[in-house]
């Protein structure tokens, strides 16, 4: 109570008469004289380390406008949540065992990982990347929610679930996936990895793989278990929580979009994390460039540091006291 001057006689009167003025007044005697207090501050960051979010919550992490970047133009646009809520009424449950059992289980952590999560998974609509089907490593692309993507990658997770995939046919899938990913962009085609090139591929590999995807089914509890699961086990396979456990010192960046100025917060932290599953050579790069759609993944890690943390951010004249990032506001329609 030290901290906040409650040691004080006048402060404690005036806490006591606040206390008074909000509580029960047929609280029992006993109750009432009790030797003991508290500051309602210190109560709820005691709650808060709980770290189980129910939808409410999940939705607040969810970003009122994005920035995406189309052919030279950045774009500042809206989210709707209306997808958003079918994924986290599905997946809220596995996905908040998923953080516990791989513990990603403090504030940064979490924070780091939505802000990864929400934006590969395009806002929480999609478990699967845009497009998947035609990209040129399909079918082996990304999924879950932080989104696995290339044979090697699945058959690490498989294996991690005790299935048994030969080593002839997981030897063959990722040489054919680094033959097409040595080649120029332009030459690459689609056709190299279809499941037609590997008779050894069952259908029960094809289960898996799909399952990864969550889409709900009746009775498939793969589908709703996999999509956490697997995300958990690629944080942990890459040593994200070393890189999340790192000082976030916030940077304000500003942004000029269709829409004027828009400012978003970034941290080497957050980079160093993002770069370890996005694009591992890029770790030690101070320069911010490189990651696929990085502004946009921190402007959800903007709302996750606000939502889960109590961090402060910088405003227009650098002072650190903004509870809530600039240019953003809170999601209304999180009830």
């Amino acid at each position: 109570s030290y901290q906040y001057g409650l040691d004080n006689d006048k402060h404690w009167r005036c806490f006591a008469e606040h206390c008074k003025a909000t509580t029960f007044a047929d609280l029992p005697s006993d109750y009432l004289a009790a030797k003991w207090r508290f500051h309602p501050a210190e109560f709820i960051t005691v709650m808060r380390r709980c770290g189980w979010l129910n939808e409410t919550e999940f939705t607040q992490l969810l970003p009122q406008n994005a920035i995406r970047k189309s052919r030279g133009v950045v774009l500042w646009e809206f989210i709707s949540s209306a997808a958003t809520s079918r994924t986290i009424k599905y997946h809220r449950i596995p996905l908040n065992r998923a953080l516990r059992k791989w513990c990603i289980d403090t504030p940064l952590r979490q924070a780091t990982f939505f802000g990864n999560s929400v934006q590969e998974t395009q806002w929480w609509s999609l478990l699967a990347e845009a497009s998947g089907s035609s990209l040129w490593y399909a079918p082996w692309y990304g999924r879950g929610f932080l989104q696995l993507t290339n044979p090697d990658n699945y058959v690490a997770y498989w294996r991690y679930r005790a299935r048994t995939i030969p080593e002839a046919l997981h030897a063959q899938m990722v040489n054919a996936y680094e033959q097409i990913a040595s080649m120029a962009p332009a030459s690459r085609e689609n056709s190299g990895l279809q499941d037609i090139n590997f008779p050894a591929l069952t259908s029960e590999m094809k289960a898996w793989r799909a399952h990864i995807e969550g889409i709900p089914r009746e009775g498939n509890k793969e589908a709703k278990f996999a999509p956490s699961d697997s995300a958990g086990y690629y944080w942990a396979k890459n040593n994200m929580s070393k890189e999340a456990d790192r000082t976030h010192v916030l940077e304000r960046v500003t942004i000029q979009t269709n829409k004027g100025n828009k400012i978003y917060y970034r941290s080497q932290g957050f980079w160093r994390a993002s770069a370890t599953v996005n694009l591992p050579t890029a770790v030690k790069r101070t320069n911010y460039t490189g990651i696929n759609g990085f502004d946009a993944r921190c402007v959800a890690y903007g709302y996750a540091l606000a939502v889960l943390t109590e961090m402060r951010f910088a405003n227009s004249s650098g002072q650190i006291d903004l509870f809530f990032p600039d240019s953003h506001s809170p999601r209304r329609d999180a009830k």
